[in-house]
C-alpha cells in the first residue's frame, strides 16, 4: 500500500466493515507493545489478486482477505494525524491513504471500501463533516475510539506508532490467478483469519455477487444485495431468512450448520442465474420481513 499508484479494492461480495472495538482495542495493544519492545509485530494474511484494471504506472488489487485488519489500521493512521507535526502528516497521507495525481476518484483512496462503508471511509480520510447517522458507524466509532486512545500521547510517542504501523510484518499472498472465480469462492470460504468468523449470510452474498466482471459484481450488489441490507438490522437476521427461505424452495428442514453448503448446492444444480436467485430473494424478503 505504500508504493505510489496503488489500490486495493474491497469487492461487494466482501461482507461490510464489521469491526467493533474489542478487535480494535487488541490491534492498539499489539501495536503499542511493539513500540515498547521496538520489534516488529505480525498482523497476519494479507490475500488478494490483481485487478482487471492495471494499467503502466498504475496497480489495482482485488482483497479476499484482511479488509477488516486494513481498514482498521487506516482509521489508527487517520487518528494519529491529529498528533503528528505538518510535514509527517504529508507523508503519512501520501504513502498510505491517498493516490495525489490521480484523476479518478475511485482510486484516489488506496483503499475503496463496500458501497455501503464508501462514503463515510472517504470522509474519514479527508476529514469530512459527519450527520448523525453516520456518527453510529462502525468506521466512525472506530475511529474515534483510536482518537481517545493517543489523545494523552505526545507527539514522539505518536511518531513512534506511526513508524511500527509502517513496520508492521504481513504474509503477502497474490492468489496469481486469472478470472478463476471457482478458486476465488473457495479461498474466501476457507480461510481462517483473525477476524469476525463469517457468517451463512457473508458466504450467500460471495456466492451470488462473484463474477468475473467487476461492473456486473457492482451492479448485482447495488440493484439486489443492497436492498435487501435495508430490510434486515444485522446479518443473523439475513442468515434467519436465509434459512426459510432455502425451506421454502426445498420444502425440507435445513439444519443450521449445513445452511450455507446446502445453499449453494441446491442452487448449483438449479437453472436460475445469480440475478434471477437475488431478485426472488428481494422479493422473498419483502414478504419474510
Amino acid at each position: 500500500m505504500g508504493n505510489s499508484d496503488t489500490v486495493f479494492i474491497i469487492p461487494p461480495f466482501q461482507r461490510n466493515y464489521s469491526w467493533d472495538e474489542t478487535q480494535c482495542n487488541e490491534l492498539f495493544d499489539d501495536i503499542l507493545d511493539s513500540v515498547k519492545k521496538k520489534r516488529s509485530h505480525y498482523i497476519g494474511n494479507i490475500v488478494y489478486f490483481v485487478g482487471e484494471n492495471n494499467r503502466a504506472g498504475f496497480n489495482e488489487y482485488i482483497l479476499i482477505d484482511g479488509q477488516q485488519r486494513i481498514t482498521s489500521i487506516l482509521l489508527l493512521l487517520c487518528a494519529i494525524r491529529s498528533k503528528l507535526p505538518k510535514e509527517e502528516v504529508k507523508r503519512l497521507e501520501k504513502k498510505f491513504l491517498i493516490n495525489e495525481d490521480e484523476k479518478d476518484d475511485k482510486y484516489r483512496v488506496k483503499l475503496k471500501q463496500t458501497e455501503n462503508d464508501y462514503r463515510i471511509f472517504e470522509k474519514i480520510i479527508s476529514n469530512g463533516e459527519f450527520s448523525s447517522d453516520e456518527r453510529d458507524n462502525k468506521l466512525f466509532k472506530n475511529y474515534n475510539y483510536f482518537l481517545d486512545r493517543i489523545a494523552d500521547f505526545d507527539e514522539n510517542t505518536t511518531i513512534n506508532i506511526f513508524n511500527a504501523i509502517a513496520d508492521l510484518d504481513i504474509v503477502d499472498l497474490n492468489l496469481q490467478i486469472e478470472k478463476d472465480l471457482e478458486a476465488v469462492q473457495k479461498i474466501f470460504e476457507k480461510i481462517n483469519s483473525t477476524g469476525k468468523e463469517l457468517s451463512e449470510a457473508d458466504l450467500i452474498r460471495n456466492y451470488l455477487l462473484i463474477s468475473n466482471n467487476s461492473n456486473t459484481q457492482n451492479d448485482l450488489y447495488n440493484n439486489y444485495w443492497v436492498k435487501i441490507e435495508e430490510l434486515y438490522q444485522n446479518n443473523d437476521d439475513i442468515s434467519d431468512f436465509a434459512k426459510h427461505y432455502l425451506i421454502t424452495k426445498r420444502c425440507i428442514w435445513v439444519e443450521e450448520k449445513k445452511m450455507y453448503s446446502t445453499f449453494r448446492l441446491y442452487f448449483d444444480n438449479s437453472d436460475m442465474t445469480k440475478e434471477m436467485i437475488l431478485s426472488e430473494i428481494l422479493r422473498y424478503s419483502q414478504y419474510y420481513n
